[in-house]
């Protein structure tokens, strides 16, 4: 090839080159993207498999459309009554409660009403339990002044109640949940509206664990409540929607109201205390009930359920909200038997039992 043509050739070889280069390095080169993310979703979403964490806010709802921030704040168990301004939610005997702390903020750009969460507690046997109640709080602590998301009925679900949220708008807010006394809670699930999105929490060592003596002592979880509260005379015990304190345990082997007295027998006169925390009026008669046993085991038959502090009178006591009264139940026992315990309880819940095993007659 002459060298012309050469020199032509290797031109045109170079010119082709540096124009496919070009081409090539237009074409992979980063370009500036728009942001896909949105600023007024202030959480982050959960991903597929993962655990949510406490603390952490997470994104449930459409984002298109209506979203919010879910923070879950902690999380306990509870074998007592929890307030609910003037109306309280408490467990039946075999039960405890799971509350769970949460805040709530609306991150879409426009207001939205929320009704609360859906709320499912999975037990170790695998058992989902659903929300019964939620009630609003100030800043992580039970509200005396608190408005309900959704009203009680039975085990309903039914929303009764809707709180509108400005854009950003945060609330603080509990939800209750009824499960076993004998199980324990290794995971929960929450969810909003009809959105598919969901948050999984691993609760394992993150439930406060219940408080003594409404705890099980063989339990090492802190999630197992005892079947009876061990009590003693002169201690105050919440049971269901009243407190109650036996004050005091005596013989009488006198007959009351001129009544004849069996020879082989004689009275135990029980004093209580009770406080009730119902919203309607309640007796003492009615809230609070007591089963004296002997040394035989036998229970001992109930006499008279309400005297008087001062006189052998019959009484009819009857408590408003937060009222407290006193009166005496009065048990025919077989002398010289000595008594064994005394069991008391209210609105079904679980009893407090006192061992009277060293109370003797005089």
């Amino acid at each position: 090839m002459p060298s012309t043509q050469r020199i032509v050739t290797i031109v045109l070889f170079l010119a082709l080159f540096c124009s496919f280069s070009t081409e090539a390095y237009s074409a992979t080169a980063a370009k500036p993207q728009k942001s896909t993310s949105k600023l007024s979703a202030v959480g982050v979403n959960q991903l597929p498999g993962d655990w949510c964490k406490f603390g952490i806010g997470y994104t449930l709802g459409d984002p298109s459309a209506e979203h919010i921030n879910l923070t879950v704040l902690s999380a306990e168990y509870q074998a007592v009554r929890v307030a609910m301004d003037d109306w309280y939610d408490y467990p039946v005997a075999g039960e405890k409660l799971l509350v769970v702390h949460y805040s709530l903020q609306n991150s879409s750009k426009a207001q939205m009403s929320v009704s609360g969460i859906e709320w499912v507690a999975v037990d170790d046997q695998g058992v989902d339990h659903r929300w019964s109640y939620q009630w609003l709080e100030q800043a992580g602590k039970l509200s005396r002044q608190a408005t309900p998301l959704r009203a009680k009925i039975s085990l309903a679900v039914d929303t009764t109640y809707s709180r509108p949220l400005e854009p950003g708008q945060k609330l603080y807010a509990y939800a209750i949940i009824h499960i076993p006394a004998k199980c324990s809670i290794p995971k929960m699930i929450a969810s909003f509206s009809s959105s598919p999105t969901v948050a999984r929490y691993d609760l394992h060592g993150l439930i406060k664990p219940l408080a003594k003596p409404y705890l099980d002592p063989t339990d090492t979880t802190g999630a197992v409540a005892i079947d009876a509260v061990p009590g003693e005379v002169g201690g105050t015990y919440s049971s269901g929607n009243i407190d109650v304190a036996i004050d005091k345990v005596e013989f009488y082997s006198k007959p009351l109201f001129d009544e004849e007295l069996p020879a082989d027998s004689e009275y135990v006169i029980i004093t209580e205390k009770c406080t009730s925390f119902e919203q309607d009026p309640q007796s003492i008669d009615s809230a609070c009930n007591l089963e004296l046993k002997d040394q035989d085991g036998t229970v001992c038959s109930q006499s008279y359920k309400s005297l008087a502090l001062t006189g052998n009178r019959e009484v009819s006591i009857t408590l408003k909200q937060k009222e407290t009264g006193c009166v005496r139940s009065v048990f025919c026992v077989h002398k010289g038997v000595g008594l064994k315990t005394l069991k008391f309880w209210g609105n079904n819940a679980t009893p407090v039992v006192i061992d009277l095993s060293t109370y003797k007659a005089p």
